[in-house]
């Protein structure tokens, strides 16, 4: 929910104050758009919404982050400019994609391309279904 309504309505970004940052294809479109891969994505999305960063107290996952994240990486905890806080959602992001998307077909290293589109095989308990 805090991802959502920061991205939707304070994301931040001067860019996007006219703009909607969020679409129904947000993930897919931006990275198609702009030649992104899809294992990168967490990393761009805090430079598109800054506010996930600035407002990251405001996460009720903050104090957690800080007590796991901080404590059992203290060579990485960095405080300022979201260090620990982005690294924990795009160590969660890939850890994700590892587990749950089947890229035999279509890596999830490789760049999306303009135009075109992607399915990727979700691994559920053994089974594979499209997405």
């Amino acid at each position: 929910m805090f991802f959502r309504n920061t991205i939707m309505y304070d994301n931040g970004n001067k860019y996007f104050r006219k703009r909607r940052l969020y679409k129904n294809d947000f993930v897919e479109g931006y990275l198609s758009r702009n030649n992104r891969a899809l294992d990168n994505f967490m990393t761009r999305l805090f430079i598109l919404a800054p506010n996930l960063i600035d407002k990251r107290a405001l996460n009720p996952r903050w104090r957690r982050i800080i007590e796991e994240w901080g404590i059992s990486h203290k060579h990485k905890f960095r405080p300022y400019r979201g260090g620990s806080y982005v690294n924990f959602y795009r160590s969660e992001w890939n850890k994700f994609l590892k587990k749950y998307i089947d890229d035999s077909e279509k890596s999830i290293h490789s760049p999306f391309k303009n135009g075109e589109t992607y399915k990727f095989k979700l691994k559920k308990n053994g089974e594979d279904s499209c997405v």
